[in-house]
């Protein structure tokens, strides 16, 4: 369930962005916040269950969300310069 959650939040941002590269950047905290879920889920000694994975997707959204902010604050400074 979460890769297909993924594809569809990745498909949603090319679709709103017209870029795969925007969408792409936005992205990227993505897989380094999963890795740190299952690093915390290993260290805890949990298993993956539905409640961790309801988890993942919310912080994936929140990933996503930190990406959007930053991309469009550096855009916004780079047309400042201009």
């Amino acid at each position: 369930m979460v890769p297909a959650t993924l594809f569809i939040i990745l498909t949603l941002l090319v679709i709103t962005f017209g870029s795969i590269k925007d969408a792409l950047i936005i992205f990227t905290g993505v897989p380094l916040a999963l890795t740190g879920c299952i690093l915390a889920l290993c260290m805890k000694d949990l298993p993956l269950s539905i409640s961790a994975d309801v988890g993942f997707i919310a912080l994936s959204g929140i990933a996503v969300l930190n990406g959007l902010v930053m991309l469009s604050f550096i855009k916004l400074r780079l047309l400042e310069t201009d």
